[in-house]
């Protein structure tokens, strides 16, 4: 029976492909990149009930606006407990609610088959799946920023109110500022600028409407930034005390500055950013092509060239920054996405296109076949365990274990190779290329879930460490960092936590103390002006550095507080 594409059926099979590409084995790896310093002033934040100002080691912490921590605090509220899993969902959820926009949202531009195809494109980019499975901002920032510039593009489109016009997407663009800061208005007004320039309508600009929403943004952004600012909290550094503002505007200067350029490393983070747009880098020329657009309905033909143009924009933009990552061109991820859609429901360069597309899928199909099928191989002859003995006696005891995922996986990449190869030769619409890609997709996450999330658990470094030092102190004791600064092993150890800066902080009812190792000196001599000595001490190694972790009591007049030793742990 065929299924009708309406925005229903549409929305309900892309929201089975997020889920079963960004769900699966979520909370199974530990925190990894700059999750930590997403991740732990969340959780200070529920620990202490301070959601204005974040913290991170016990300093106020400005790096980024405090959305992104109000979001995983909210998560680990309603969880009921902190976790990985709890930490990353506000990165899934901000992907299906692009995604959800993208469907439902009306549009001028946007016919269901764009919409769809739009929401695959987003869902299946490489680099985002990865992302989007992390608690960084980055996931959340890419779905803001295309939610912004999609719904502007959809009310333009539309032939809008000009309050609607200007204040829907003001109040998408404040949450970004709350979620980034300003990096969301060089996206955003690209697109505005480069539509606007194109149909000749400049001038709207300058109306009062527009300064309305400008006004919208800012008063969201700084809802929090005034009272944050008069907390009179602020950070030391080498400068001085330094509040959020200034810490913004020097790591925006950062970027900038041309003095801080690597040529190598620019020209290498230039290209990287078009590699993270695979798969769909290849067909993005499409965008541009000469006649691309030409089913798009005459009133709106100024208005996707304009948003092609903006996307190129953005990006040349976006790279010639001195301190350009590849990351920074992710939030046009979105646009891209829904400029490909377009390109790609009115069949732009076709038959070509799809041939090519169809051989990718083949191979695909064959990769997402062999997985298993190795897999199977290697749990009835233990080939990869016998190799790791001989080679490797380390990780000989690695092992793949059969799992829900995998069997999942098997079926559905047997259940695509049946239909692929009965299929072959009638898959020639976008529609079909679509729905097996995103379907491949899906069968490749629940194998990666199953083949290489246990492998790469073996390999853990920041898990041990937190959870050694939570076995080490008894239950109920506070454990005082001394001048460690942040460290992601943290985040795994249960007792509470806290940070101390100075000698004198350190004072009698400290029991349990975790230290870098050159501070043991420092501590011990502030220990004994106490009249305390260390009953017990422990040393941990975590990337080549050394850490102690000390305990400590009160010395009777009986003994005598000696220097400590150093027992091995």
């Amino acid at each position: 029976m065929k299924i009708q594409l309406t925005r229903t059926t549409a929305w309900l099979f892309l929201a089975l492909v997020w889920a079963g590409i960004y769900l699966p084995s979520l909370g199974a790896l530990e925190i990894e990149g700059t999750e930590g310093r997403r991740i732990m002033p969340a959780r200070t934040m529920v620990e202490t009930g301070d959601w204005l100002v974040p913290r991170l080691a016990g300093e106020p912490y400005y790096s980024k606006p405090p959305l992104m921590y109000w979001m995983i605090a909210g998560a680990f509220k309603a969880a009921g407990g902190v976790s990985e899993a709890a930490a990353r969902v506000p990165s899934v959820l901000s992907i299906l609610l692009f995604v959800t926009l993208l469907v439902w949202m009306p549009s001028g531009l946007l016919d269901v088959k764009a919409r769809f195809i739009a929401g695959v494109v987003f869902m299946t980019i490489v680099s985002f799946i990865e992302k989007g499975r992390l608690c960084e901002i980055e996931a959340a920032f890419v779905s803001i920023t295309g939610m912004a510039m999609v719904a502007w593009l959809n009310l333009r489109s539309l032939r809008a109110g000009r309050w609607a016009l200007w204040l829907v997407p003001a109040v998408i663009v404040g949450i970004g500022l709350l979620l980034k800061g300003p990096i969301i208005l060089l996206f955003y007004y690209c697109t505005v600028f480069c539509v606007l320039i194109t149909e000749g309508r400049a001038r709207e600009l300058a109306r009062i409407e527009h300064g309305a929403g400008i006004a919208l943004m800012l008063a969201i952004f700084v809802a929090w930034a005034v009272p944050a600012a008069l907390s009179g909290h602020t950070v030391e550094s080498g400068a001085g005390d330094a509040g959020a503002s200034t810490i913004w505007l020097a790591e925006m200067a950062s970027r900038m500055n041309p003095a801080r350029i690597d040529v190598p490393g620019w020209a290498g983070n230039v290209v990287k950013s078009v590699v993270d747009v695979l798969p769909w880098a290849v067909l993005l020329p499409l965008v541009w092509l000469k006649g691309t657009g030409g089913h798009v309905a005459h009133g709106q033909q100024a208005l996707y060239r304009g948003a092609g143009r903006a996307l190129a924009v953005a990006w040349v933009i976006v790279c010639l920054m001195p301190g350009m990552r590849s990351r920074y061109a992710m939030p046009l991820f979105g646009l891209a996405s829904v400029l490909l859609g377009v390109a790609l429901a009115g069949e732009s360069g076709w038959p070509p296109v799809a041939r090519w597309w169809r051989r990718a899928l083949y191979a695909f199909t064959c990769a997402c076949v062999a997985v298993p099928v190795a897999v199977a191989i290697e749990l009835r002859t233990g080939v990869l365990r016998s190799f790791l003995e001989r080679h490797m006696p380390g990780a000989a005891d690695v092992r793949i274990a059969p799992t829900v995922w995998l069997t999942a996986a098997a079926v559905m990449a047997l259940l695509a190779a049946s239909q692929v190869l009965r299929a072959r030769g009638r898959m020639t619409r976008p529609m079909q290329l679509a729905q097996v890609t995103a379907y491949l997709a899906v069968v490749a996450v629940l194998e990666y879930a199953a083949v290489a999330v246990p492998l790469i658990r073996q390999f853990e470094q920041r898990r041990p460490v937190g959870r050694a030092i939570s076995e080490a102190v008894p239950a109920g004791e506070t454990l005082y960092a001394y001048k460690l600064g942040y460290q992601p092993f943290m985040f795994y150890v249960e007792q509470p936590v806290v940070y101390l800066r100075r000698p004198r902080d350190v004072q009698q009812d400290a029991r349990y103390v975790f230290a870098p190792a050159p501070m043991l000196e420092e501590l011990a001599r502030r220990t004994r002006k106490l009249g305390m000595m260390t009953a017990g001490l422990w040393r941990i190694v975590y990337k080549g550095d050394e850490y102690v972790l000390m305990q400590l009591h009160a010395f009777r007049p009986s003994e005598a507080p000696a220097a400590p030793d150093m027992p091995a742990s």
